[in-house]
This record gives structure tokens, C-alpha cells and sequence, in this order.
């Protein structure tokens, strides 16, 4: 469940949906509360299956771009990045851009870059959601059952993708009794 739409999500997220094969659940989920900013697109069209299935889902209106162009929203996108970037960043345009226009909307963060994201997070008293969170509320609203969390996660595994967990069980237990490791 989204707490605070609009959902304004990174490239990680949509990297690991798409190892997943799980970007269809976006539009199930969240239809009319997604924006990828236009930053996030570009890092995104250096995958081609990526790519490519992002322009589907524009066409189809699954999400809006969201361009950084007042020169307020500039400023503190460009802080952001530069804060990134000190701490040794190479890519730090999609969080400092996720931030930024997550804190314009007063939206929902939506990356699995937990170290990077999250201090700027709890300090400005955000909503966060990632991969794994994305999955359980497909689980708990029946869209995918336990075996198809199970393939999922064994899938952004398998494409190289760093997640918390090795299960859909763990993510079942943290979401449903707090069990294991903190996941969000």
C-alpha cells in the first residue's frame, strides 16, 4: 500500500522489477502514482530490455516523467547530487533526483539505495518503499501468490542484483511479523 502517492522511483527498483519480470505489478498497484524522473530514465536507457520496456509502459501511461526545470527545484536537486557525489557516488543524478521531487510532492521515495537515501530520509520524515516492499503488497493484495515472490526473487538474484534476502519467505515474515531483517 502507498501511504503517500505520488511513488517517485530509481533506476535500482525498476532494474530489480525488471529482473523480476514484475514491472507489470507497478500499474496494478499504483495506477495514476508514478513518476520517473527524467534523470532516472537516462541511466535506464543504457539497458535495452529496460529500456524498451519502459517505453511500453509510457505508452500505455503507466507512469509520468517528472523534469527537474524550476530553478528552485534545480538548486536543490543539484545540492543533493553534489552530497552524493562527495560521499562517493558515481551516479548520483536518480537519488538526487528521486529526493528532490519526492520532497516537492511530498510523495514516496521509492529505491532499494538504502545507505544512500535513507539518512536524507528519516531526516525530512519520508515515506520509503523499495523492490521488496513493491512485492509484498503484490503478494497481499493477491496479485502474485508465495511461488511467484519465490521466482521473482530468485530471478533479480540470479541477474546479479543485491537484495537483503535469498527468500519471498523473508520478505513475507518482515512485512507480516517483523521477522528478520529490517526491510522496507
Amino acid at each position: 500500500m502507498l501511504k503517500k502517492p505520488p511513488l517517485i522511483i530509481d533506476n535500482c527498483v525498476l532494474g530489480n522489477l525488471h529482473s523480476a519480470k514484475g514491472l507489470y505489478l507497478l500499474d496494478l498497484l499504483y495506477p495514476g502514482e508514478i513518476i520517473i524522473p527524467s534523470q532516472v530514465l537516462e541511466e535506464a536507457t543504457l539497458k535495452s530490455g529496460l529500456f524498451q520496456e519502459l517505453k511500453l509502459l509510457k505508452e500505455r501511461e503507466v507512469f509520468q516523467i517528472y523534469t527537474i526545470d524550476d530553478i528552485s527545484e534545480m538548486r536543490r536537486f543539484a545540492k543533493l547530487e553534489r552530497r552524493f557525489k562527495d560521499n562517493g557516488e558515481a551516479q548520483a543524478k536518480g537519488e538526487a533526483a528521486v529526493l528532490t521531487i519526492a520532497e516537492i510532492t511530498k510523495g514516496t521515495v521509492c529505491s532499494d539505495n538504502i545507505s544512500d537515501v535513507k539518512p536524507y530520509i528519516n531526516r525530512h520524515k519520508m515515506e520509503l518503499k523499495t523492490t521488496l516492499g513493491i512485492l509484498f503488497d503484490a503478494y497481499f493484495q493477491k496479485i502474485i501468490d508465495q511461488s511467484q515472490g519465490e521466482e521473482m526473487i530468485k530471478n533479480i538474484i540470479k541477474d546479479g542484483n543485491k537484495i537483503p534476502v535469498n527468500t519471498f519467505k523473508d520478505v513475507i515474515n518482515w512485512f507480516e511479523n517483523e521477522e528478520g531483517r529490517e526491510l522496507f
